[in-house]
């Protein structure tokens, strides 16, 4: 290559880097490849009518702080998980003023410096990475910890941390969710903050109140940023997300802008939500309603027989049929069945990727799925399901294997396995049944499990 023409070649492309250095007027830094997420578990997918019932509007706005200033730093990932979502969450359970809401915000730092692979503030992070700190470790006051990628993060600050822990996080949404502005509107009407990492174009850098991507945004990939989502209005521009950024108020709306649904879903690449920890552990509760229905809408007749409960009738061979669920207190749920072998199947979670929390006040679940449906073999027997609510996690393989080698009756097997693994069983005199469902309201202890079993006699007939 001729000398002359090399060192022009270097002066181009220097002038193209700091062109497009100087163009990066903020700082982003959330990591966008699966594997930093592949372990999140994902929301259960809940009925078509959990979703479409929904308000038009629904905002959690009135409890987030003026939003601060990440400048050139990466540290995009801390405000939103803690700045942002965490705050939100104290101002809603406080009920703040907004002058308290910015004295008590949560700072980014404390997570950002526990989650990043090396020193500084230039370096991405993963929003799951966030959100485990703050289930494990919880959140420390910015008045507490500043904004300081310098500062070494003490066992003090630790013990301060813990009882600003979350209760629980779960994936709403990846890049290959059909429906991402369903399930985080669900999650929103909740009252439940939702954080997300983007594809984000320079042209996000310049948004005034709706973000206008170019037209070349939708064909590329670009760097990750995490932001806070705080509204969504179905008639706002056919449709948006209204978020909530850490680029300090000169940028958009006073620091917040909208996203129409259509861009949401070309840019957002993941998204998580944060389950609060019930304020005091009296307020917990178990409170729903199973049923069998068949797949005419129907619902199976149950009756109480000493401690579980049965079909009033057997039930021909080939017979389909749903489990419902619904719960509309926060609990861990788990789902098996069993037979007269006592060999036994998870039914819930449907799969190692699903989180057996159902968090909203307003949960119903299908099982095996809405489009899909049990049938009763062809032996004569008995079909036995175990509902299985708890306060706490635990592990369904492990009980559920344990389940095949207890002896007894398949009641007697949960019972027994719910004492091995250190748990409490509730009472069942506060079930209520009905001709044709199960309904039950009491107090969720500590490791606590209600177990429900339900029997399906069957026959060729």
């Amino acid at each position: 290559m001729n000398f002359k023409l090399y060192i022009s070649f270097l002066l181009i492309s220097s002038l193209l880097f700091s062109t497009r250095v100087f163009s990066q007027k903020y700082g982003m830094g959330a990591l966008l490849d699966e594997k930093y997420y592949q372990d999140v578990p994902e929301a259960a997918q809940l009925m078509r009518s959990d979703y479409s019932n929904l308000p038009s509007f629904y905002s959690i706005k009135q409890y987030a702080p003026t939003p601060g200033n990440q400048g050139q730093t990466s540290t995009c990932t801390g405000w939103a998980v803690a700045y942002s979502a965490r705050t939100i969450i104290s101002a809603m359970q406080s009920n703040w003023t907004k002058k308290q809401i910015n004295e008590n915000t949560f700072s980014p730092s404390y997570i950002y410096n526990l989650i990043r692979p090396k020193e500084g503030c230039n370096v991405g992070t993963s929003l799951s990475d966030g959100l485990k700190i703050l289930k494990e470790y919880g959140a420390i006051k910015t008045s507490q910890f500043g904004f300081d990628c310098d500062k070494i993060v003490s066992n003090e600050h630790h013990q301060i941390a813990d009882k600003f822990k979350i209760k629980e996080y779960r994936q709403l949404v990846n890049r290959k969710t059909k429906d991402k502005i369903s399930l985080i509107k669900k999650s929103l009407s909740e009252n439940n903050p939702v954080v997300v990492a983007i594809n984000c174009p320079d042209s996000f850098q310049d948004v005034e109140e709706v973000w206008q991507p170019d037209s070349s945004d939708y064909q590329n990939n670009f760097a990750g940023h995490a932001i806070t989502i705080v509204s969504y209005n179905d008639k706002k521009e056919n449709g948006a997300f209204e978020i909530m950024n850490s680029w300090g108020t000169d940028w958009g709306d006073e620091g917040f802008a909208w996203i129409k649904y259509t861009d949401f879903e070309q840019f957002c690449v993941w998204g998580g939500e944060l389950i609060a920890m019930k304020e005091r552990e009296q307020d917990n509760l178990f409170n729903g309603a199973i049923s069998l229905n068949k797949l005419n809408g129907e619902k199976i007749t149950l009756q109480l027989k000493d401690q579980y409960f049965s079909t009033k009738n057997s039930h021909k061979t080939g017979t389909r049929f749903q489990l419902k669920l619904t719960n509309n207190e926060p609990a861990y749920v788990y789902v098996i069945s069993s037979d007269l072998s006592f060999k036994t199947t998870i039914n819930f979670p449907f799969d190692n990727f699903t989180s057996p929390f159902l968090p909203y006040k307003e949960n119903n679940v299908i099982i095996p799925g809405e489009q899909y449906a049990f049938q009763l073999d062809e032996n004569d027997g008995i079909t036995f399901f175990c509902v299985l609510y708890s306060s706490a996690p635990f592990d369904i393989k492990r009980f559920a294997k344990i389940v095949e080698y207890k002896r007894g009756t398949f009641l007697n097997r949960i019972n027994s396995v719910i004492k091995e693994i250190g748990y409490n069983k509730t009472g069942q005199d506060f079930l209520i049944q009905t001709d044709n469902e199960i309904t039950f309201s009491t107090n969720a202890q500590e490791k606590t499990i209600l177990p429900i079993v339900v029997s399906i006699p069957h026959e060729k007939i």
